[in-house]
């Protein structure tokens, strides 16, 4: 039987901070579990393996929205990527609705 997988994305500081919690209550039941995806600090200590960090996808403003335009499109091609190749179990997105919706249709 292989360890369940779930990839988890948050793409807001404050989405890390729920992210966290939710991944120390699912690992009281099952630490087995490995999580992988986009997040800050919080989802890092508790032991996710971050494929981006939360700082390179957040925007303050519509003029740094479109400067970071194209490593958001880049950021969601790879993670359909790695939706292919880790094949996870769950996927788990937390706010940033512009990123995760798109995420969601695939």
């Amino acid at each position: 039987m292989h360890s369940k997988k779930i990839m988890l994305v948050a793409g807001e500081v404050s989405g890390d901070l729920h992210g966290a919690h939710l991944l120390e209550a699912i690992q009281k039941f099952d630490q087995r579990i490995e999580f992988f995806g986009v997040g800050g600090d919080g989802l890092e200590k508790r032991g996710m393996r971050l494929l981006y960090h939360v700082r390179s996808l957040s925007v303050v403003g519509i003029s740094e929205a479109f400067r970071k335009l194209r490593t958001a499109l880049n950021t969601l091609r790879k993670l359909k990527e790695a939706m292919e190749r880790e094949r996870p179990d769950l996927v788990i997105l937390i706010d940033y609705p512009e990123f995760n919706l798109r995420l969601a249709r695939f």
